[in-house]
């Protein structure tokens, strides 16, 4: 009987040690996939992304400048409140966030990515309709880009929308189609 009593007290330790092992090889796991201190190489189309950022402000209005493509650029968001987006959003807006607007001119078809190097969302307007992205992938893995989201374009101007980012400064850059 004290046998059968000592498992079944030494049955509850047994499942609670079972997470303990499985955060310790996780933390392995974490440990292995470390970044290096240099960022890893960057793809072709994303190159501009290490060149010394420029500054540029988005607009709280219907946007005239137009966004240099292929580089990083360090955009000046404003309160979210003041922006008067070109489209509604396509997520609800976040009280207290920031954004913006910029144009960016594509001169052939294919696929304009826009890369951020935090959260935010990310809006295209061709006239004053969205366009549906296409793509979504988490920056390449060991560089500062967060995210990218891809949209089919044709030759024209198209307005890009920041939305809900949490502080007034983002990176990003545009890669026109080739």
């Amino acid at each position: 009987m004290i046998g059968r009593r000592i498992e079944i007290m030494l049955a509850p330790l047994a499942i609670l040690a079972l997470p303990a092992a499985a955060l310790a090889g996780q933390a392995e796991t974490s440990a292995e996939t470390a970044c290096p201190a240099k960022p890893a190489p960057l793809p072709a189309d994303l190159l501009g992304w290490s060149a010394p950022s420029r500054d540029r402000a988005m607009t709280k209005y219907y946007p005239r400048a137009h966004w240099l493509r292929g580089l990083n650029t360090s955009l000046g968001l404003n309160a979210i409140e003041k922006v008067a987006f070109v489209a509604a959003p396509g997520t609800a807006i976040e009280p207290g966030s920031f954004g913006g607007l910029m144009s960016v001119r594509v001169q052939k078809a294919g696929r304009l990515k826009i890369a951020l190097d935090g959260p935010a969302w990310i809006d295209v307007v061709k006239g004053r309709a969205l366009l549906p992205s296409v793509g979504h992938d988490h920056g390449p893995g060991c560089t500062t880009i967060a995210k990218v989201v891809e949209y089919d374009v044709e030759p024209g101007r198209y307005i890009v929308q920041i939305v809900n980012a949490p502080s007034a400064k983002i990176h990003a850059m545009a890669v026109a189609p080739h």
